[in-house]
């Protein structure tokens, strides 16, 4: 199956690509947990609602970038190390 040769690939990673995944990750979910944050406080608040609800929305669009770079950077990283 792929999918076990993925996680076999994941799990095997040089500790450099390993703290780039695990930090990018925990980045991740605070920008995530503060776009929900937001969403939260725009149903409450009908007069700023669209100012919330364009920081949430770019909040969420931060996290998949911040994420695909940092992927690329363990690659990268992970390449690296293998040359070796």
């Amino acid at each position: 199956m792929p999918v076990k040769k993925i996680f076999r690939r994941m799990l095997a990673m040089c500790p450099a690509a390993w703290r780039i995944t695990l930090a990018s990750l925990r980045i991740g979910c605070l920008l995530l947990a503060a776009a929900l944050l937001l969403l939260a406080a725009w149903r409450a608040d009908p007069v700023g609602s669209r100012i919330l609800y364009i920081r949430a929305h770019a909040l969420n669009e931060s996290c998949q970038a911040l994420l695909l770079v940092s992927m690329l950077a363990a690659a990268i990283v992970e390449d690296q190390h293998t040359a070796r």
